[in-house]
């Protein structure tokens, strides 16, 4: 048996919460941040100072944010140069199909011509049987 959801028990305001709540979570980082600005709200940055351990982790965080940049431009590139191959490839699947059809043309009309040279061989024939001997 299936229960399907009701919302027949929620309260309004619960709900306009809720549906805020989800509007909030869904915008990406990049529109939270135009928001901000926007509003006129400056993030306060801890500028230190800094334990030995904090310091190793931001180093860590920074080697890691540079290895992400790095891994994002590769991938970019492999996608850039994967595009760039199928593209080409399908040039030359083009290119292949109407070879091929040129091809087909060609030999439907040889096919074509054949049976008329046959035709008129096999009605050359015919009336030459048909003529009486002297």
């Amino acid at each position: 048996m299936q229960d399907s959801i009701s919302f027949n028990d929620a309260k309004l305001p619960n709900a306009r919460k809720l549906l805020k709540s989800i509007c909030v979570i869904g915008r990406g980082y990049a529109e939270k941040e135009q928001l901000i600005h926007k509003i006129g709200i400056e993030p306060k940055k801890y500028e230190g100072p800094y334990t030995q351990t904090e310091s190793a982790l931001r180093q860590r965080i920074e080697q890691l944010e540079e290895d992400l940049l790095k891994t994002s431009e590769e991938r970019d590139s492999a996608l850039e140069e994967n595009k760039a191959k199928i593209d080409e490839l399908r040039m030359e699947l083009l290119s292949l199909r109407e070879a091929i059809k040129k091809m087909l043309r060609e030999k439907l009309a040889k096919e074509k011509r054949l049976r008329q040279i046959e035709e008129k061989i096999e009605d050359t024939i015919k009336v030459k049987s048909h003529i009486p001997s002297h």
